[in-house]
């Protein structure tokens, strides 16, 4: 087994690249993690699904990744191709619950690492996609904020904010939500930023 020593990860639900770490995320300072290296479609394959791991590999990966200042281990790996690197964390029965992408001098330095080892068999089982890189952790943000807060803004704000996205008035309280609510659920990032520039120093206040 081979591993990378000091580096830092940042889990979670979503993958995010590291310029989308944020300050309150829970970033791990590892002492060493396990280190393997596929085939560039395994590679794809398993940052962009949840998958699951047999008993015998997870014995191999159990308790092997040390955290600096903590008693406790992760079953935890970090995946290459030569090519860009990530880590996975697996729970107790094998399975996927979490991935964290690499900063930038750690990944250089894994490539560089891994040039020189060989192909890994790394057998796994694909159990189904996760949402990677569909969306901007930015993007992510602005639309949960938007829901969690427009059904709080006055009738005259949501006017103004109806008029300045349709450029039309609308009198209707419901027709304002249903046509905003809407719009939000496409997942137009302009449409929510616009929004989202609009709303927030209202509910701020």
């Amino acid at each position: 087994m081979n591993y990378i020593y000091d580096i830092y990860l940042n889990f979670n639900k979503m993958y995010f690249d590291f310029y989308e770490w944020n300050s309150s995320d829970k970033i791990i300072h590892t002492k060493k993690v396990p280190i393997i290296k596929t085939n560039t479609n395994d590679f794809r394959a398993i940052i962009s699904h949840n998958i699951s791991i047999d008993e015998d590999i997870l014995k191999i990966l159990k308790g092997k990744t040390e955290i600096y200042n903590k008693k406790n281990k992760l079953n935890c790996l970090i995946i290459t191709d030569s090519k860009n690197a990530f880590a996975v964390k697996f729970d107790n029965k094998g399975i996927s619950i979490s991935k964290s992408s690499l900063l930038l001098d750690d990944e250089f330095d894994i490539i560089q690492f891994s040039i020189k080892m060989k192909e890994n068999n790394f057998p796994f089982k694909i159990l189904n996609k996760t949402n990677y890189n569909v969306a901007t952790r930015k993007q992510i943000d602005e639309k949960k904020y938007l829901l969690n807060h427009i059904h709080k803004l006055s009738y005259d704000t949501l006017k103004y904010i109806y008029y300045e996205c349709f450029d039309k008035e609308e009198k209707n309280i419901q027709t304002i939500l249903q046509h905003l609510i809407k719009e939000i659920n496409n997942d137009n990032s302009a449409f929510n930023s616009t929004i989202y520039n609009i709303l927030k120093p209202v509910s701020a206040n």
